[in-house]
């Protein structure tokens, strides 16, 4: 089984007991990597780490202290274990199911095709219907998809030896939440994104979020929400470029199917490089 590492602030002990017990039931041996607290960060500390001039939130705001502690978290938990050919970066209120043991196991993970980042849970119900996803090969009951558009959170996720090192080599200041550098607007050209469908392990959701409340956001005004919209689709355009470096210039997404949410649909033709995983 990969290492697997919870991310978790020394204060949240909550939190921490809740993510242990989830996988304690399911036996999978963790350990718990100390989050930065960015309350604990002066304001200095935060703008070396996060300068203002370069933030790039969609939405008209500074970032938020713990914005910039959880990116700095994903970033040295990334960092301290770049060394492994794969390794599970939870936060800690992710939910886990069964379905996850398999794709714990590095002989699934290898004869997956070649990925940087594997996310455990899928994009909300709104962006599947809208964006298309490809099936790129199945472990069991579930699908591991390369999708157009790739959705938020940053609460499950698999690295492999060479995501890790692209992170490192590319991200050396954090302009945006942790998962819109990573995900939602990517930083690293060619960055293999994959997700699983159904999901095998959602975050929480909770109210009480340890990032805070973003209070600071400005009221947008017409022109503000015409600019919004300008960069919503600047991101988008970004992200259909993203796709395209990554998966249709080598060719390889041409020999596969595209996923359907429903069990109804029919079933593909077996292509080579789609391969079935596992039982089922």
């Amino acid at each position: 089984m990969i290492d697997v590492v919870v991310i978790n602030m020394k204060r949240s002990a909550e939190r921490r007991a809740r993510i242990s017990k989830r996988l304690d039931a399911l036996g999978v041996a963790f350990r718990i990597f100390e989050a930065v607290d960015g309350d604990n960060l002066s304001s200095v500390e935060r703008d070396q780490i996060a300068p203002p001039s370069l933030w790039r939130s969609i939405a008209k705001r500074k970032a938020v202290a713990g914005e910039i502690g959880c990116a700095l978290s994903h970033l040295n938990a990334i960092q301290a274990h770049s060394d492994l050919e794969f390794f599970c970066v939870l936060e800690d209120d992710a939910v886990p199911s069964t379905g996850i043991l398999q794709f714990l196991d590095e002989n699934t993970l290898r004869m997956l095709p070649k990925f940087d980042s594997l996310r455990l849970h899928s994009p909300p119900e709104v962006q599947i219907r809208k964006f298309p996803a490809w099936k790129v090969a199945s472990v069991g009951d579930h699908s591991v998809c390369a999708m157009l558009v790739i959705g938020g959170s940053c609460s499950a996720q698999i690295y492999s030896r060479d995501g890790a090192q692209k992170i490192m080599s590319n991200i050396t200041t954090i302009n945006a939440p942790i998962d819109e550098m990573l995900y939602m607007d990517p930083q690293i050209r060619g960055f293999r994104v994959l997700d699983i469908r159904p999901s095998v392990a959602n975050d929480l959701g909770e109210r009480n979020s340890t990032i805070g409340w973003r209070s600071n956001v400005v009221p947008p005004t017409l022109i503000d929400k015409a600019s919004q919209l300008i960069v919503q689709w600047v991101r988008r355009a970004r992200l259909i470029r993203h796709f395209i470096v990554t998966w249709v210039v080598s060719g390889e997404i041409f020999q596969c199917p595209l996923w359907h949410s429903n069990a109804a649909a029919p079933k593909a033709k077996h292509h080579p490089g789609h391969e079935r995983l596992g039982p089922g």
